[in-house]
């Protein structure tokens, strides 16, 4: 079993966020262990204002990702194309990242390879999108079981593993076997696959005893300046937690079971059936923006990556909240599918 490890560093309120997103990238390359980590554009100017410049060192070791310019902040992608078209839609987002994408190049000195959806606010129009900027891969999730990678919308596809995080193990009445408990069932269901697995965390989780964003929960938009920060965990719980991320990346490290590899690596072996932006370009009719077309048998394989999926019921958008013209781009882009 193939294993990323990546990162959500987007904690823009808790102060001590640069102080765990260092930690966590020293210890993982302490171990030789290439990660990912996944910044949110207001997070990298943070950085650069509290002139943490070797906690910028320390992720440069690294793959460096993209997690969007405000995450949680609203308008989410979601919001701000609803009722566009799928061409509007990509330039609205285009336009709203780039400084993001700008800024995380210049501080970081190499443009995002990959990038990861902020919980479940992603749209096609962003993996269109992503293709401007020059990201290969996207992490998407949790919208398929599938652990095997796979193109759409132009990019390489890999499931961000919400079904194994090293937060499964930071709640006062756990540890880590819970989360060996978890990969156990993981590896089972896994058996004869030549899977890739993402373990995920965000990183400031280890001081911080919630999310920092539920502040932006059902619609609510604070300024940065007037958030709440997340509440912190009780006095040497932080201790605990480090003590029990070393210990499962040291059990990783010795399953014979387990191969770590990094994201670059992931997208150059699945170059074999690569179905890129070039590609879905070769088959759209000259002077027509890439076509929504009626899903064919063939593209099954996307009805089970949305299944379900419903956008409300990730906690910063309102009750509800479900943009038809969203779903269409969805269901008119699964000819761009292919594993």
């Amino acid at each position: 079993m193939k294993v990323v490890i990546a990162l959500d560093t987007e904690d823009i309120l808790s102060e001590t966020a640069p102080d765990a997103q260092l930690w966590w990238a020293q210890e993982l390359h302490k171990r030789n262990i290439k990660a990912t980590f996944q910044i949110v554009g207001e997070m990298a100017r943070k950085l650069e204002r509290l002139k943490r410049f070797d906690v910028i060192d320390a992720i440069k070791e690294h793959d460096i990702g993209y997690h969007t310019n405000y995450h949680s902040i609203h308008p989410t992608h979601p919001e701000g194309i609803e009722g566009m078209s799928l061409e509007d839609s990509v330039n609205w987002i285009i336009q709203h990242e780039e400084s993001g994408i700008q800024d995380i190049e210049r501080l970081f000195g190499t443009k995002p390879f990959s990038y990861t959806t902020p919980g479940l606010s992603w749209t096609p129009a962003t993996l269109l999108a992503n293709h401007h900027f020059g990201i290969k891969v996207s992490f998407v999730g949790p919208y398929t079981s599938r652990y095997l990678p796979y193109w759409y919308c132009g990019q390489l596809i890999v499931d961000y593993g919400h079904k194994l995080n090293f937060e499964q193990s930071f709640r006062e009445d756990c540890n880590e076997e819970s989360f060996f408990i978890q990969l156990g069932r993981l590896k089972e269901k896994l058996k004869g696959i030549d899977a890739t697995v993402t373990i995920y965390t965000h990183p400031g989780r280890i001081f911080t005893a919630n999310h920092w964003d539920l502040v932006y929960k059902n619609g609510m938009n604070p300024s940065i300046e007037e958030a709440t920060p997340p509440p912190y965990w009780p006095e040497g719980h932080s201790d605990k937690i480090k003590k029990r991320v070393t210990n499962i990346l040291d059990r990783l490290l010795e399953d014979p079971d387990i191969e770590f590899t990094d994201i670059q690596t992931v997208y150059h072996n699945h170059q074999h059936n690569k179905f890129d932006m070039e590609n879905i370009k070769s088959q759209t009719p000259s002077g027509e923006y890439i076509p929504l077309l009626e899903r064919a048998e063939s593209h099954d394989l996307f009805n089970e990556a949305i299944g379900d999926f419903d956008y409300s019921s990730w906690v910063p958008h309102v009750e509800g909240f479900n943009p038809k013209n969203v779903f269409e781009h969805i269901e008119g882009l699964a000819w761009t599918t292919k594993i």
